[in-house]
């Protein structure tokens, strides 16, 4: 069968990328006539393509489970190891994130386009590689200088084939051999953290001799042997052996094992891990599994020293990453909650801060109440919030198995008294404590269940919501029904509002008010609200209570309901705000500073 491509067709319009139709004229092919025929633009761009347009557009043409030696002139040396990782010549294990990037640009090592093979390499302003395969072939790679097709690719040179290639290419493979080193404690495949999750099958952790964790895959999470024969969920399967993975440090030059708790060490972990045949460099096919044991020193002030057995570095681990691998491992397999409970189970509420005010909420006939301080009475709102924050104690990590006298519950920040509808066999009542804030970047505050051993750290932001008392702040503003009458004196300066409560509208009690007016102050007066309780207690000598800025009294007429005293202007939260107490309730509120002011401009 012969085809031969023709003139554009006539008439033809122009297509995508400027082809037109053709003709083709097709010979005679058996007891078919042939003839001359008109071909879409598709067609013609697909046949009329150069012999480049077939070729494999990689220099290389082997994929990177091939290599078993990688080695960038002048820069590093890299050699696949049995278990698939790659080593330095030193011996150290290669970070498995770094030889990524290099694998990557080595496979971005494609012609686009190709050049002639003449096509000069400028080497010093690029490099060689030559790559090893498994059958010991070799691959030589040059590459340097712009592309003269186009000055943003660079030329490549594999063999006797040349082409342009991504520039990238040049500054991945110009990588130094310092940033080689890897600095995790377990080598696993790279990207991300679920990819190298999911490689782990098992996992042992020992302290003094013994197993404190013992633990393989089984369904779509861990089945835990030791310390007790228990499945554990796939949320903690994840979060835990994620937390395996992260185990990083920094490695210790010239280390003196004895020194670092490491002769003898104190522990040992272990990791088997799956991966491909391919990925060990084998051709056999199938699945393999690997063996890595780091060995675990005695815990320093704040860190922790590893040893890789595989190459025998020592990295030195602050003490809370090393957290999955040392004595309290096992609690970091257990569920994140630090209570079981419900919000809807919630009855009563006593925080107790140690800087701060104390409070006690309860709830009657599905009501909340606030018992301490009385008189405030409760925003059912806030007070929900405070049952769902409880309910929804999820620790960051767990950071001990008991306390060793360094989490601040000797004297704690925060003491909460928790009753609940019992349920065997929960207890009906608990106590959570809440020690010091962690020193640490991830932040956090130590807290346990009082009785209970393991403690662990939560978020701030659940700390923050159970300090807030459910004081419905409401309780400022003044109610028509009740009084009817108000009173707004600043100074010498006074005014007198009635309500109807035929016309439903304030007017102006004096002779010479305006009812617009009285009307506007009436509205700004129902609709003071506190942005916050300031303390308990008596007034400070700094709140301006001594000399008033403004009262309002509200009375029905007969005898005096509620009197607010506004005082000197502070800040809460950055924000202006006048001071306020209420005739008869021990404590201070903050008020916005503007709120206040539309009353006084009004009078």
């Amino acid at each position: 069968l012969r085809l031969a491509l023709g003139a554009p067709a006539s008439g033809a319009l122009a297509e995508d990328g400027g082809t037109l139709a053709a003709y083709v004229e097709v010979s005679p092919y058996g007891d078919e006539k042939g003839g001359v025929f008109v071909v879409p633009a598709d067609v013609v761009a697909a046949l009329d393509r150069g012999s480049d347009a077939f070729r494999e557009p990689s220099l290389l043409g082997v994929q990177s489970p091939q290599f078993t030696k990688v080695d960038v002139a002048g820069k590093v040396t890299l050699t696949r190891a049995p278990n698939g990782s790659w080593r330095l010549p030193s011996g150290v294990r290669a970070s498995a994130d770094v030889v990524d990037g290099l694998l990557i640009a080595l496979y971005e090592l494609k012609a686009g386009p190709f050049l002639p093979d003449t096509t000069p390499v400028d080497v010093a302003k690029g490099g060689t590689v030559q790559i090893t395969l498994v059958d010991n072939q070799k691959l030589d790679v040059s590459f340097g200088g712009a592309c003269p097709n186009d000055p943003k690719l660079v030329v490549a040179k594999a063999g006797t084939t040349t082409g342009c290639v991504p520039e990238f290419v040049t500054a991945r493979i110009a990588t130094p051999e310092s940033a080689y080193p890897d600095t995790r404690a377990f080598w696993l495949l790279p990207g991300g953290e679920t990819q190298k999750i999911s490689e782990i099958e098992a996992i042992t952790v020992e302290s003094g001799g013994a197993k404190i964790v013992d633990a393989e895959r089984r369904g779509d999470g861990l089945h835990l042997r030791v310390p007790s024969d228990e499945q554990i969920d796939n949320a903690s399967t994840e979060r835990f052996l994620g937390r395996v993975a992260a185990v990083t440090g920094t490695i210790v030059q010239s280390p003196d094992l004895a020194a670092l708790g490491l002769s003898p060490p104190a522990g040992r972990a272990t990791i088997r891990r799956r991966l491909s045949a391919a990925m060990a460099g084998a051709t056999d096919g199938g699945a393999q599994l690997s063996e890595q044991v780091v060995e675990i020193g005695a815990p320093m002030k704040d860190a922790i020293h590893l040893r890789r057995l595989d190459d025998g570095v020592v990295l030195r681990v602050p003490l809370e990453l090393a957290q999955p691998l040392r004595a309290a491992a096992a609690h970091e397999l257990r569920s994140p909650n630090l209570v079981a409970l419900t919000a809807e189970s919630v009855k009563r509420v006593h925080v107790k801060p140690a800087d701060g005010i104390s409070f006690e909420v309860t709830r009657k006939s599905g009501v909340w109440e606030l018992t301490t301080p009385a008189g405030f009475g409760a925003d059912a709102s806030t007070a929900g919030s405070i049952t769902s924050t409880l309910a929804t104690l999820l620790c960051l990590r767990w950071a001990a198995d008991k306390d060793d006298g360094s989490f601040g519950f000797d004297k704690p920040s925060v003491v909460i008294d928790v009753e609940r509808e019992a349920k065997e066999p929960d207890p009906a009542t608990l106590t959570i404590e809440l020690g010091k804030e962690v020193a640490d970047a991830n932040g956090g505050v130590y807290a346990r269940v009082k009785g209970r051993d393991p403690v662990c750290v939560l978020p701030v932001g659940k700390r923050d919501p159970l300090l807030k008392p459910p004081v419905d702040y409401r309780n400022i503003s003044f109610d028509p029904t009740q009084t009817p009458r108000i009173e707004v004196t600043r100074g010498a300066r006074h005014r007198l509002l009635q309500y109807s409560d035929v016309t439903k509208a304030w007017t102006d009690a004096t002779d010479a008010g305006s009812d617009f007016i009285a009307r506007k102050l009436a509205d700004a007066i129902r609709g003071l609200r506190a942005e916050g309780l300031v303390h308990l207690g008596p007034a400070r000598p700094d709140e301006g209570f001594d000399v008033p800025f403004l009262l309002l009294t509200g009375s029905d007429g007969a005898a005096v309901k509620k009197r607010l005293i506004v005082g000197g202007v502070g800040k809460l939260n950055d924000v202006p705000v006048h001071y306020v107490r209420i005739d008869g309730v021990d404590a201070t509120w903050a008020v916005l500073r503007a709120d206040i002011d539309a009353i006084s401009t009004l009078l």
